[in-house]
């Protein structure tokens, strides 16, 4: 009886090892025909003493096998004979180690003993290098789904593993070294190399371009995914200028520039050009006079400069509005023009001639304590057109004696004004309103300022903390206004115009300097930036600025008239 059933037990597992053979036997034929993935180790036995670049360049102390290094060259065998770039002839009898005697062969080790990823076509034509990327799952899954076998560098850069498939949220990894199936295994995942195989599906798409109004001569381009775009078409549109190419269109979604790479996935896409006005057009609108002006057009950031003069029988120009009838904001010739539409229209406002002026008149008058020193010549800086918004006022701070010359011929109107410089300009008002005269001994310390530094933390124009700073640094807009503001009197810098608190948009009350700026914009000494007074503190004042500055300072006459 036990022998019958020893017989039977024999019996079974004869036929049990008789189907593992068979199965056995046929899985590998299985996955040649089915193209599937067959999973190597680095550590396997039949090649794991490979040298996994020419034993040549290194003595045998320093020689690496591929156990200790192959999992690159493993990770290669595994995508090569999946993606049949190996012949069916040699398909069965190809490994890792024949893999690696191939790539040294052909050369793609470099000195280092780094492969050279370039290099790997000239082993297997059939897998060409087409670049690598910053390692996400998304990025992943677009290389793949286009066609891509993929390689990715683990535990920073230390290991590899293939790509056996990948979606949008998760892949799935044929690991050469410790055997894991899933990329959250390694403790970082930092970049993707990819190849492009003979036979696999195209992965160009093709990028057309709508110039949304405008005209285009280049309809297209053929970009592959890990492509740099180059250069971009130029489109052209009257009257606009060219703002990019974006996603979506009016400049919704991404925007699209040379440098960047194409990392979609569509067989074909749509940019759209998005256009700005370049250049907007100001009417002119006399409100019963009559103007020989009809227009001017003015771009983004343009000074208006000279603003023409309308005329109208029995009244008197009070100035161009953004409203009828005087509402609104007031432009003048000074301002820039911060707009951004096609066309505008402003409005002449009158008073009859016999009206009284509203505003409210500088009491005493600032003008006689400053008598005009000199006489400025038109043309005597080369650098001061005629027509520029700041000539009037560069030739009135001269006169003054507020501000002198860079060179003989230039006054150089878009340099910086350094501290010291406006604490000087401030000196000087202060002094000449007081004692009528500038009276300075220049031979006081040991650089040219010094003097006018003293002078100006004795009169209480700048406090200590910048009496004792560095005066040498250039000075922005609210250090420029702080400085100011305590160059005159208060009664030299009465009120003309009504600006409420919190009215200007970047100054808040709670700002250290906004009781200066405050005060000179209510004095029209100063006015902002544009129709709505920004000031922008923290940038830096101009010479230009400078001179128009200290020239309303001077002559009250110069002052703006305006309301926020």
């Amino acid at each position: 009886m036990q022998y019958e059933k020893e017989k039977k037990v024999k019996k079974i597992v004869s036929w049990g090892v008789s189907i593992c053979i068979l199965i056995g036997c046929m899985i590998p034929c299985a996955m040649a025909a089915s193209n599937d993935y067959t999973t190597w180790r680095q550590s396997d036995s039949a090649w794991n003493q490979s040298v996994a670049w020419p034993a040549s360049q290194y003595p045998a102390a320093t020689m690496r096998y591929m156990r200790e290094a192959g999992c690159l060259v493993t990770s290669i065998a595994m995508l090569l004979r999946h993606y049949n770039v190996v012949t069916d002839s040699n398909v069965n009898n190809f490994n890792p180690w024949k893999c690696n005697e191939a790539l040294k062969s052909a050369g793609a080790f470099n000195s280092a003993a780094d492969l050279i990823w370039g290099s790997i076509s000239k082993a297997y034509p059939g897998f060409q290098y087409a670049g690598n990327a910053g390692y996400s799952a998304s990025t992943l899954y677009d290389l793949y789904s286009r066609g891509y076998a993929c390689i990715v560098a683990v535990n920073g850069y230390g290991h590899y593993v293939a790509v056996k498939s990948a979606t949008s949220s998760a892949s799935v990894i044929m690991d050469p070294g410790w055997g894991y199936s899933s990329l959250s295994s390694f403790r970082s995942v930092n970049q993707i190399y990819y190849f492009s195989v003979k036979g696999a599906p195209s992965n160009a798409s093709k990028i057309n371009f709508d110039p949304c109004g405008g005209s285009c001569d280049t309809k297209y381009i053929i970009k592959s995914f890990g492509d740099i775009y180059g250069t971009l078409p130029t489109p052209k549109r009257e009257g606009y200028k060219f703002d990019g190419w974006y996603s979506e269109k009016n400049g919704k979604g991404s925007k699209y520039t040379s440098d960047m790479k194409y990392w979609g996935n569509r067989e074909e896409v749509t940019w759209y050009a998005n256009w700005k006005v370049d250049g907007s057009k100001i009417n002119f609108d006399p409100c019963g006079g009559s103007c020989d002006t009809k227009y001017i057009i003015r771009s983004f950031g343009d000074v208006y400069g000279t603003l023409p003069t309308p005329k109208r029988e029995g009244y008197k120009f009070d100035g161009w509005y953004s409203e009828k009838n005087g509402k609104g904001s007031k432009y003048t010739s000074d301002m820039k023009y911060w707009g951004d539409r096609e066309e505008i229209t402003w409005y002449a406002n009158w008073k009859a001639q016999d009206e009284s002026d509203a505003e409210t008149p500088i009491s005493p008058s600032v003008s006689v304590h400053f008598p005009k020193v000199s006489v400025y010549v038109q043309g005597q800086f080369t650098d001061v057109p005629a027509a520029q918004w700041f000539t009037q006022n560069v030739a009135g701070a001269v006169e003054f004696g507020l501000m002198k010359e860079n060179t003989a011929s230039t006054f150089n109107p878009y340099g910086d004004v350094t501290l010291a410089e406006t604490i000087t300009m401030a000196a000087r008002i202060h002094s000449i309103y007081t004692t009528g005269a500038e009276s300075f001994d220049q031979s006081v310390g040991d650089v040219w300022y010094q003097v006018y530094l003293n002078y100006a933390y004795q009169n209480g124009i700048i406090g200590y903390s910048l009496y004792s700073g560095n005066v040498q640094e250039k000075a922005t807009r609210a250090q420029y206004a702080e400085i100011f503001a305590n160059a005159l009197p208060d009664e030299a810098l009465a009120a003309k115009n009504s600006v409420p608190d919190a009215a200007i948009p970047d100054v808040t009350m709670q700002d250290s300097y906004a009781g200066a700026v405050y005060k000179l914009y209510r004095a029209g000494i100063l006015a902002g930036g544009d129709a709505n007074g920004t000031f922008s503190p923290l940038t830096y004042i101009t010479r230009a600025e400078s001179a128009t500055v200290v020239a309303r300072m001077a002559d009250s006459d110069n002052r703006m008239s305006f309301s926020l």
